[in-house]
């Protein structure tokens, strides 16, 4: 941060003036470093868990077991295959693939006003906040993450089997719910995330689209929102949950310029 100081006209500052303007830069010196530190922090934390977080955070909600209840669309990717690649490739080859896979979805997501919670492992729980007014937009964002990102990755694992003789899939699963945004964790080592029975269930619908061998399944909370993306492919069991969840697959756009940049020939093998 940068001040200025300007005499008025063709006048100069005189000794007096200058001892003023010393002065005032000595008041302000402490001011401006708390908020350009207030700002470094920001940007800091934001990178880690946030925007939507950060702001939380900041805001002095920090206490453990708070949170406040909400209605999220629930995103949850998987790379599959990924256990065989960390016993077959150096860690540093492991990682760069992992930040590939991760890229391509942070900008769709936060592109279309989600926010990534956490990165586990080479998976990644992503929502997006639904107005209670504009319940079909909010849920078309999501989708729209979802369908934006498609061509790019299969554009990536296409190129890891062409280039590298890499086979990996990939699983993104959508739901929607209400779930408890706030903090978890010890008393010295806190989580800012979502929990509730919705985030059980798009962890679960994640297991019956490797089942099927299918890239994107969706539950009929988010199908029903938007029903022309959506087919049905039946109702099936979810592991320690009662009852069975009807999925659907999104049908996926043939306009010729998604055809060109997406080979849907390519199948998901899921080898994890």
């Amino acid at each position: 941060m940068v001040f200025a100081f300007f005499p008025r006209a063709e006048a100069r500052f005189t000794a007096r003036h200058r001892t003023l303007i010393r002065e005032a830069a000595a008041l302000a010196g402490p001011l401006v470093l708390i908020r350009v530190m207030r700002i470094n922090s920001l940007s800091l934390l934001g990178t880690y868990v946030g925007p939507q977080t950060t702001r939380e955070i900041f805001a002095g909600n920090l206490r453990r077991g708070e949170g406040r209840t909400i209605r999220a669309v629930l995103l949850l990717g998987d790379l599959r295959g990924f256990t065989r690649l960390t016993e077959q490739l150096p860690s540093t080859d492991v990682i760069d693939i992992l930040n590939r896979w991760f890229e391509i979805l942070e900008k769709t997501v936060v592109g279309h006003g989600g926010e990534i919670l956490k990165f586990m492992g080479d998976g990644f729980l992503a929502m997006f906040a639904i107005d209670e007014e504009r319940e079909v937009e909010s849920c078309c964002g999501a989708v729209a993450a979802v369908a934006s990102a498609l061509p790019q990755l299969d554009t990536f694992v296409a190129e890891l089997r062409r280039t590298a003789g890499i086979t990996v899939g990939y699983g993104v699963t959508l739901h929607a719910g209400t779930v408890v945004y706030g903090n978890v964790g010890g008393r010295e080592r806190l989580d800012f995330t979502v929990i509730g029975t919705a985030v059980n269930r798009v962890s679960r619908l994640q297991e019956v689209a490797k089942l099927l061998g299918e890239p994107v399944l969706a539950s009929r909370d988010v199908a029903q929102l938007l029903p022309d993306r959506f087919a049905s492919l039946g109702a099936y069991p979810l592991r320690d949950l009662d009852g069975a969840m009807e999925v659907f697959r999104l049908v996926r756009s043939t306009s010729p310029s998604e055809v060109a940049g997406s080979p849907f020939s390519f199948t998901n093998n899921g080898l994890s």
